[in-house]
């Protein structure tokens, strides 16, 4: 326990119970996985609250529905201003990553 003390640069301290985080992580690695919920979009990195409800304004409501969608159409849907550089590229294959598909 002292080296995880170490690496993240804790102080002695009753404050910081490395034992509950072992304990934590423990429980959490023997857990069961949790199913993805199929309608949480804002599980995608970058799409927060205010994208996640214009993609739904639009119709776009599942994870399904975002891998299937198109980069062009999605581009349309937020309308993000072009400094903000919005990959929805990316959002695609997370959205298939989160369904268990390849690609």
């Amino acid at each position: 326990m002292t080296l995880i003390r170490d690496i993240i640069g804790a102080p002695e301290s009753p404050q910081v119970d490395c034992r509950a985080w072992i304990t934590q992580a423990a429980t959490l690695a023997s857990a069961p996985a949790r199913p993805v919920r199929r309608a949480d979009i804002t599980r995608i990195v970058g799409i927060g609250p205010a994208y996640a409800a214009k993609l739904r304004g639009a119709g776009i409501t599942e994870l399904t529905q975002l891998a299937g969608a198109d980069e062009a159409r999605l581009a349309e849907i937020i309308d993000a201003p072009a400094w903000q550089r919005v990959n929805y590229g990316a959002w695609i294959a997370q959205a298939k990553v989160l369904l268990g598909e390849e690609g």
